[in-house]
Parts: structure tokens; sequence; C-alpha cells
């Protein structure tokens, strides 16, 4: 085999090489292609994400607001609950008070009241 065959078969085995190579920088730019669509519906799931995270920031607002509103409505609550137990404090020994003095003015009187 003499130089020329030598460097002919070379040259034809450099051009499967590039074929080769070819074929995989194709391959390869499919590849990134994918990738970077791929990265673009992530982009758009982070985006979908980032306004769902705003309006339940909206959401914990409004319930913020109206959990404020509860615990100003649960303190009034409290203090008629109060002012309530007082008064009915007030009503049992005013209606002691009342039934004591029947059973005294009975006695004095002889008069048939009932008991209560």
């Amino acid at each position: 085999m003499n130089n020329e065959e030598k460097i002919l078969e070379m040259l034809g085995a450099m051009q499967a090489d590039m074929r080769d190579m070819k074929a995989d920088i194709r391959g390869l730019k499919g590849d990134v292609q994918g990738l970077k669509d791929d990265m673009s519906g992530v982009k758009s799931d982070i985006l979908g994400l980032k306004g769902d995270v705003q309006d339940l920031k909206g959401d914990m607002d409004v319930l913020k607001a109206d959990m404020r509103g509860v615990k100003t409505e649960i303190t009034k609550l409290h203090g008629k609950v109060d002012a309530l137990a007082k008064s009915q404090e007030q009503t049992r020994v005013t209606v002691n008070a009342l039934v004591e003095w029947s059973d005294r003015i009975t006695s004095v009187y002889e008069l048939p009241l009932p008991k209560l």
C-alpha cells in the first residue's frame, strides 16, 4: 500500500468520524432544545406557583382581618358574660332575701304564702 492509499484511507476514516461527530452534535442540539423547552415549562410552573402563593397571601390577609374582628367580638362577649354573671348574682341575692322576708312575714301575719 502506497502513501496515497494510506492517506485516502485515513481521510475516509476521518470523514466517517466527522459524520459520527455531526450526528452526535445534532443529538446534543436536540437534547439542549428539549432541556430548553423543559425549562420554559418549569418557568411557567414557577410563575403559576408564584401567583398561587400571592393569592394565598391575600386570603391569609383577609383571614387575619376576620380573626381580628372575631377577637374583638369575643372580647365584647366576655364583658357581657361578666355583666350577666354579676346580674345573676344580684338576682339570686335579691330572690333569697325576698324568700327569707316572706318566711318571716308569713310567721308574723300567718298568711298562707306558698313556699318557693
